[in-house]
């Protein structure tokens, strides 16, 4: 009987050492899951925050072609606005010197009549299309803001 006792101490013990090894082991994968899980979830916030970051990033760079774009309409403008003044200042010189001669010659006051009325034409077709091309402008701002 003591032989058999010490052979079912030995078997328990065996089992024991079994049943420690199988709970570590079932620990241990507890734990690779619970870390699985937790870098899956971690992943998954990255590439979500990433998306985020990516729009941003997109509607800074819209935002900065824009800006150039509208730097280079304005830059062009200038450049117009000051060839424009440049004309005026050469054709109110020219407007001068034919009222000078229109004094002496009625047939160069009537050449010059045609003429004002021409000028006058132009530049009320001139108003129109600026009035239709700010009236778009307007209307561009209105739609995209």
């Amino acid at each position: 009987t003591l032989h058999t006792l010490q052979r079912h101490r030995e078997i328990l013990h065996d089992f024991l050492e079994e049943f420690s090894k199988t709970k570590a082991n079932l620990r241990m994968a507890d734990e690779r899951q619970q870390l699985l899980t937790s870098v899956r979830e971690d992943i998954v916030e990255h590439r979500s925050a990433s998306r985020a970051t990516d729009a941003l990033l997109r509607e800074r760079n819209a935002v900065h072609a824009t800006d150039r774009a509208l730097d280079g309409l304005l830059e062009h403008a200038a450049e117009t606005k000051a060839a424009l003044s440049l004309q005026r200042g050469i054709f109110g010189g020219v407007g001068s010197k034919l009222q000078q001669l229109s004094a002496v010659a009625p047939q160069i006051n009537a050449l010059l009549g045609r003429i004002s009325r021409k000028r006058s034409r132009d530049k009320t077709i001139l108003g129109v299309v600026m009035g239709c091309c700010l009236s778009l402008l307007v209307l561009y701002k209105l739609q995209i803001g």
